[in-house]
């Protein structure tokens, strides 16, 4: 049987749905709860699976939102370490990204207090940035990924 140890189901349901939770990808959540083991610290989980309300919702709020993005298909969730800035806090962020790679997330998303991850196999490895990544967290990040994309 897999226990859940880290992830709440409020925090992977949709935040108009709290039945979504359902529709997550059992493997994402697994290596989530990898990433958290090996972090070792708290992480907060701002989104993760997404129904179209949601994705209505964050279009109202200014977001941009792709189609058929890894949140609607329950293979992605946006986190960041609790009690922890991006860009401040840069070593909190360095360890948290190493632990997601380590657990074996392989695309990003850098917000500028967020990271987006998702393991849906049909994309291919890559990072990337939003509108409002912060331009040295941006630098020191593809830094980071080339390095570790190099091993």
């Amino acid at each position: 049987m897999i226990q859940i140890k880290y992830a709440s189901l409020t925090e992977i349901a949709s935040k108009t749905d709290p039945e979504a939770w359902q529709h997550m990808r059992l493997g994402t959540v697994i290596r989530f709860e990898r990433a958290r083991e090996i972090y070792g610290a708290p992480i907060t989980i701002t989104h993760a699976f997404r129904t179209a309300k949601d994705k209505a919702r964050l279009k109202a709020q200014g977001y941009e939102v792709a189609s058929r993005s890894a949140h609607e298909l329950g293979y992605a969730m946006d986190l960041h370490p609790a009690n922890a800035r991006l860009g401040v806090d840069v070593e909190a962020w360095k360890k948290l990204l190493d632990a997601l790679w380590d657990a074996g997330f392989r695309r990003f998303g850098i917000m500028r207090e967020a990271i987006h991850v998702d393991d849906d196999p049909a994309r291919p490895a890559t990072i990337w940035r939003y509108g409002n990544t912060n331009p040295t967290v941006w630098a020191w990040v593809q830094g980071w990924y080339s390095e570790r994309a190099k091993k």
